[in-house]
């Protein structure tokens, strides 16, 4: 698609073509056209994945718009990682709200960051896998009560199960 400056050389060159070589009829019939197919310029989202440096750990941040998704949070060797990494990471990436944030399983390493997380941001729901909420850690308990204290829809995956964020 064409920016609005593309667009105005296009048709100023159009106009001025018309009138130069006198092809009036060709100026009205065919300049709406142009315009109408110029200034179509459909929303075209763009989504973002973010993967943040947590040392020994995973944590990835998909955003399209103003939903955002999270994918584990956590680091083995950085138990803070929650408040010093990702909040601040969530903070200049412009998110207000977390709408999933998945847990791929109940390592420390995947876990760590979350409570921070669930702290600092309004998050609709965390998704954890069916065979771990089957055989869950102590830390994995005590995140899965938090969250529901705080009113944080807890779902459970499993294959094929699919979650939907806007156009994530």
């Amino acid at each position: 698609y064409t920016t609005w400056l593309e667009s105005t050389v296009i048709l100023g060159w159009f106009i001025c073509w018309s009138l130069l070589r006198r092809k009036r009829k060709w100026l009205w019939f065919s300049a709406p056209a142009i315009i109408a197919t110029l200034a179509y310029n459909p929303k075209n989202p763009t989504t973002t994945i973010t993967t943040i440096h947590v040392h020994h750990g995973t944590c990835h941040i998909v955003q399209q718009e103003n939903h955002t998704v999270v994918i584990d949070a956590g680091s083995r060797t950085n138990y803070d990682v929650g408040s010093k990494t990702i909040i601040p990471t969530l903070s200049t990436l412009g998110v207000s709200k977390i709408d999933a944030l998945f847990v791929t399983h109940a390592d420390l390493d995947h876990l760590v960051g979350i409570l921070d997380v669930i702290h600092a941001f309004e998050t609709k729901t965390i998704i954890v896998p069916h065979q771990t909420m089957k055989n869950q850690t102590a830390p994995l308990q005590y995140i899965l009560e938090v969250a529901e204290e705080r009113g944080v829809c807890v779902q459970t995956s499993s294959s094929g199960c699919s979650f939907i964020a806007g156009e994530i």
